[in-house]
């Protein structure tokens, strides 16, 4: 069976929904805006949405 890479809105965990309040209030734009953002990122990057909203959450790097 294959596994489709977009998961229903309804499976994401409440992290996801946390990560797009943390990026909204971060970068000043709108909750639908820090969604596009979100997954822009996990796909340009090859990860699951949901490994991006922990980093989000993590807080920025202090390399």
């Amino acid at each position: 069976m294959i596994k489709s890479a977009v998961t229903p809105e309804w499976r994401h965990p409440a992290q996801v929904h946390q990560a797009e309040g943390v990026l909204s209030a971060r970068l000043g734009v709108t909750i639908p805006e820090a969604v596009v953002v979100l997954r822009t990122i996990s796909h340009c990057v090859g990860a699951p949405l949901i490994d991006v909203a922990r980093k989000v959450l993590e807080g920025p790097s202090s390399e």
